[in-house]
């Protein structure tokens, strides 16, 4: 798993939550002897995006956004784009594309990212996330992160991530119940119900 270009936000109100999710992450593939080659931040806009792609264009990237979205785009705290439906993504091989923001598995962002991607991973709805409680968030990202650390070690067959990435959602749901979290329960069962691969 190389050339692994990664997207978040770090300002606005989720900024604790994005970059522990980017940190969650990170730190899971150090433990694998991989890394991310190169973090996107704020106030980026596409041609930066698409700058940083380019470089690293010779092999296919995989790419992971830990930000805003809708149907249409991959956005900062301040609407700022870092990546469009618009956009010429000729140039850019994607092996993994990788998103836990809002709708990006909806719409016309979706159906450009998955004609030129192996594996699309998105939430085709708003994807919830609790940021009170420190235990309750780090579920939450353990669940944001689960399919890629999945896809990480080796497991590349669609199918079978999906049935993996919703039994691990099921647990933390059970585990919620259990808890009497019943609000997060359903917060999360949301967000398992979006989640779409391809």
């Amino acid at each position: 798993m190389n050339y692994i270009l990664v997207a978040y936000e770090d300002t606005g109100d989720l900024k604790d939550y994005f970059i522990k999710a980017r940190n969650n992450l990170n730190d899971f593939l150090l433990s694998l002897d991989k890394r991310i080659l190169n973090d996107i931040k704020k106030n980026c806009d596409s041609n930066s995006f698409i700058k940083n792609c380019i470089v690293q264009s010779d092999e296919k990237l995989n790419l992971i956004f830990h930000s805003h979205g809708d149907e249409t785009s991959i956005l900062d705290n301040n609407n700022i784009e870092f990546l469009n439906y618009q956009m010429d993504l000729s140039t850019i091989k994607i092996n993994i594309f990788y998103s836990t923001a809002c709708e990006t598995a909806k719409g016309k962002l979706k159906s450009k990212i998955i004609k030129q991607s192996n594996i699309f991973f998105g939430y085709n709805s708003i994807a919830y996330v609790v940021v009170g409680n420190d235990n309750i968030k780090d579920t939450f990202i353990e669940c944001d992160n689960f399919c890629i650390k999945q896809i990480a070690l080796g497991f590349v067959n669609k199918d079978l991530l999906e049935i993996k990435t919703d039994q691990f959602f099921k647990n933390q749901i059970e585990e919620f119940i259990k808890k009497d979290l019943i609000v997060e329960a359903i917060l999360l069962m949301h967000n398992k119900e979006s989640i779409e691969i391809h």
